[in-house]
């Protein structure tokens, strides 16, 4: 860290002062679209039923897509495998080839700069569950990221 090199881990708050979680969308919703993300399965319950949420800010949080997901199988060499429930460690190589991408368009990007534009051109999502308005949080936009650099 100290020499510049980014380090990716579940527990990224430790080093950085920004957390990661992983969210979820419905089977056939549009993955590019932000308004189709809730909360990952794992959280939901503790999410709706703990509306202070103090350690979970827009401003200290990146959401990360996790749940739904089709991934190179881990039996086949030639096959792919879904799993409709992720966690959080499912969000780490995600957010590494965002980084990848990112170094790659601006090789001279620190650690620091990445976490700014990444949670600066993030899209704040407010979700509507059982009647109630929640605030979801910053969910990564890569293509916007992109573009700021």
């Amino acid at each position: 860290m100290d020499e510049g090199i980014l380090v990716l881990t579940t527990s990224t708050e430790n080093y950085y002062n920004i957390g990661i979680n992983g969210i979820g969308r419905g089977l056939s919703s549009d993955p590019n679209d932000p308004a189709s993300y809730v909360p990952g399965l794992f959280w939901a319950d503790w999410f709706y039923k703990n509306p202070s949420r103090n350690e979970f800010t827009p401003s200290t949080q990146l959401l990360i897509p996790m749940d739904n997901r089709t991934y190179a199988s881990c039996t086949k060499t030639d096959g792919y495998e879904y799993c409709a429930h992720g966690g959080v460690s499912w969000t780490v190589p995600y957010l590494a080839g965002v980084y990848a991408l990112c170094v790659q368009k601006s090789p001279a990007i620190t650690p620091e700069e990445f976490w700014e534009k990444t949670m600066s051109t993030g899209t704040i999502q407010t979700i509507e569950y059982d009647g109630k308005e929640y605030e979801l949080g910053t969910i990564i936009d890569p293509v916007k990221l992109l573009e700021s650099l």
